[in-house]
């Protein structure tokens, strides 16, 4: 399975807040180890990506779980600057 197969499924279910589904989505691309943009996100959550950069900061506060999220420059867009991310291992 790749992280294409990522389920939008997970997006929206009633009575879930974007912060339980960035954090599901981002728990399956783990298990794959893989890393996702704020853009690739997007596609999966459909919410917008200010909306999930402020529920990655979220996540890394204690009183929402203390999550590691780490965050890394995407290699091959070198002409511009492209952050990826992941909960950390």
């Amino acid at each position: 399975m790749t992280l294409q197969a990522i389920r939008s499924a997970a997006v929206k279910r009633k009575g879930r807040t974007q912060r339980e589904i960035l954090l599901e989505v981002l728990r399956i691309a783990a298990r794959y180890e893989a890393w996702m943009t704020l853009r690739e996100m997007e596609g999966k959550t459909q919410f917008p990506p200010a909306s999930i950069s402020a529920q990655l900061r979220h996540l890394r506060k204690k009183k929402y779980g203390g999550w590691t999220v780490e965050r890394r420059r995407r290699e091959y867009l070198k002409e511009r600057v492209v952050w990826e991310y992941r909960l950390g291992v």
